[in-house]
C-alpha cells in the first residue's frame, strides 16, 4: 500500500458545521477530517459567511490580506483562521459579499451578485494559497461556486512555478446548479475572452462556471 502523505486543500462554498444549506456541506465537512486522520496534511478554504459566526465559531484575523481585482476596482479581503478537530480552516472574509443572510439567496431568489461573489472567491482561493505559501498536491473543489479555479490554476501555472505540482479535482454534487451568468462577467472577472465559446466556458450564451471547471 502506498503510504505517501499528501497535502490536500479543499475549497468550497460551505462545509458543516460552519455553514450549511445541503448535502454539499456534509461531504466537505467530513472528508477533510477523514483524510487528516489518515495522516495527510489537509486544509479547508471557505468564504467567511455570516452563518459561521451565527453558529458560534470565532476565526482569528491572521493579519494577512488578499487583493483581488474585480472589474475596475480591487477588493481587499482578510484571511481568518480557526482549528477544528485538527483541521486548519481558512476563511476568506469580505463582508461586502459574505456578511449577509443566505449563502446563495433568500426565499428561493438568488443573490443578484452571485457571479461576482463566487468569481471573487475563485480568485481568492489561489491568492490565499500563495499568501500562506501552501502548495497542495491536490486542490479539491466542489460545485459551480469553485468552477473557475481549475481555469485560473492553469493560467497561474503558465506564469510561474508556484503551483507546478498541484493537480485539481472538481466534484459535482448537483448538476442542476451550473453557475450561469451574464457574458459581461467574463471581462469583470478578468477571464480570457477567447474562451467564451462553445469549446470554452460559454453555455447557451451564458458564462458557465461549472463548464469552466470541467474543460
Amino acid at each position: 500500500m502506498n503510504s505517501e502523505k499528501l497535502t490536500v486543500v479543499f475549497a468550497a462554498s460551505e462545509a458543516a458545521p460552519f455553514a450549511k444549506t445541503g448535502g454539499l456541506a456534509d461531504v466537505v465537512g467530513a472528508l477533510p477530517r477523514a483524510l487528516a486522520r489518515l495522516g495527510h496534511r489537509v486544509a479547508l478554504l471557505l468564504p467567511c459567511h455570516r452563518m459561521v459566526r451565527e453558529r458560534g465559531f470565532s476565526a482569528a484575523d491572521t493579519g494577512l490580506r488578499l487583493q483581488v481585482p474585480l472589474g475596475d476596482r480591487t477588493l481587499r479581503a482578510a484571511l481568518r483562521h480557526l482549528e477544528y478537530q485538527g483541521l486548519d480552516v481558512w476563511l476568506i472574509d469580505l463582508p461586502e459579499f459574505f456578511d449577509r443572510d443566505g449563502l446563495y439567496g433568500l426565499d428561493g431568489i438568488d443573490h443578484a451578485d452571485n457571479g461576482e461573489r463566487y468569481g471573487f472567491f475563485c480568485h481568492a482561493v489561489l491568492q490565499a494559497l500563495r499568501v500562506l505559501n501552501l502548495r497542495p498536491d491536490i486542490l479539491h473543489l466542489h460545485d459551480w461556486q469553485t468552477g473557475l479555479v481549475p481555469l485560473l490554476l492553469d493560467r497561474d501555472k503558465n506564469r510561474d512555478s508556484f503551483f507546478a505540482r498541484t493537480g485539481s479535482l472538481l466534484t459535482i454534487h448537483n448538476l442542476a446548479y451550473q453557475g450561469l451568468f451574464s457574458p459581461e462577467l467574463v471581462e469583470g472577472l478578468h477571464l480570457p475572452s477567447e474562451l467564451f465559446s462553445i469549446d470554452g466556458f460559454e453555455y447557451w450564451g451564458k458564462l458557465s462556471f461549472l463548464k469552466a471547471g470541467v474543460q
